[in-house]
């Protein structure tokens, strides 16, 4: 019984596919290697997309938007105070993939605690501020057509600042610290990167937002102090499983809604929905049944303009029971029911 109905479900949406797709694609839904497009959004004007780290099965005929794994992070890049060593290679291989099967790319991230060089720590504030000067300068001229980019990951003073606190490097102080409004240097970050990325959408990274309704009110004072100076252009929110599993989703809806109050638009940044980590086995029906009561919330919000998945193949994530294409490139109940529900849904 339960295969029939398994059967039945799979055929409903490779069906469901099939007639919603401006181009006429077959829609095959079992192997992902097999699958020719169009990418997941098509026809919206939102995006989805994903990060993309080693070859991922099939990426440019799925996703409309990439940004990179740990490629564009500051210690994989500047491994050594020697500026002119640093190694730009495997994120300008990315960069370069997206431009060429004409996809959006975000930059992730400029500033965070954690996954920066190791070495900064140890300079005085001045010579810390003009690494990092180069670093931004740097970024903004190889890439200068990057759509967007992740200016400060985590900055909320219980989350990963780069202020020294347990594995985090300390280079606060060099941005200004806390200052008069309590994150000057958040401001001074994107004071940088809006001189130095002039055509990029400079956007706020943070964890545990909208689950939350005190990280929320946290996370608009940053924002508001940054749309004051004309400093920011999109509020990120990440979406790990942890954080939206056990929520009701009119609670995150209300949240969304305190946040697109500002006028600004909202990037879903890092959706992983699946079995916790520490399971054995990936249950199906779980993520399945995850997917289905929470992405339409997040989807439909008119104030989300873009969702970027943190992964997808089995293996390759940071949440390792969450991925949605099986390592043998077949697609998960989930994945075919995504598929066919924005496919649907072409907001």
């Amino acid at each position: 019984m339960k295969y029939l109905l398994f059967v039945s479900f799979f055929l409903f949406t490779n069906l469901s596919f099939s007639q919603s797709s401006s181009q006429n694609k077959t829609f095959v839904a079992n192997n992902d290697s097999t699958y020719a497009g169009p990418r997941l959004g098509h026809g919206s004007t939102k995006f989805i997309g994903n990060l993309r780290g080693k070859a991922e099965y099939n990426f440019a005929n799925l996703w409309g938007q990439v940004t990179p794994e740990n490629d564009g992070k500051w210690e994989k890049i500047g491994i050594t105070p020697d500026s002119a060593s640093w190694n730009w290679e495997p994120v300008t291989k990315l960069y370069n993939y997206a431009k060429a099967n004409k996809m959006q790319f975000k930059f992730h991230t400029l500033i965070w605690g954690r996954q920066q060089p190791a070495w900064i720590s140890d300079l005085k504030p001045h010579e810390q501020l003009k690494y990092i000067t180069t670093w931004i300068r740097q970024v903004g001229q190889r890439f200068p057509d990057v759509e967007m980019v992740d200016v400060v990951n985590e900055a909320l003073p219980n989350h990963w600042p780069p202020d020294g606190r347990k594995e985090t490097v300390n280079y606060i102080n060099a941005l200004g610290g806390k200052g008069e409004t309590g994150y000057d240097w958040v401001i001074k970050s994107f004071r940088l990167a809006r001189k130095y990325m002039p055509n990029a959408k400079l956007i706020l990274n943070d964890y545990s937002i909208i689950n939350n309704d005190s990280s929320t009110l946290a996370y608009l004072e940053i924002i508001n102090l940054l749309k004051d100076r004309k400093l920011i252009d999109g509020i990120g929110i990440q979406g790990h499983r942890g954080e939206l599993i056990n929520v009701p989703v009119a609670y995150l809806k209300q949240n969304l809604d305190h946040l697109a109050a500002t006028g600004l638009p909202i990037y879903l940044s890092e959706i992983d929905l699946g079995s916790d980590n520490k399971a054995t086995v990936s249950d199906d029906q779980e993520q399945l049944d995850q997917y289905q009561r929470i992405f339409p919330v997040l989807w439909e919000h008119p104030g989300v303009v873009g969702i970027t998945f943190w992964g997808y193949v089995e293996g390759r994530m940071w949440k390792k029971n969450c991925y949605l294409v099986r390592a043998n490139g077949t697609w998960r109940p989930a994945m075919s029911w995504l598929a066919a529900y924005l496919a649907k849904n072409p907001l």
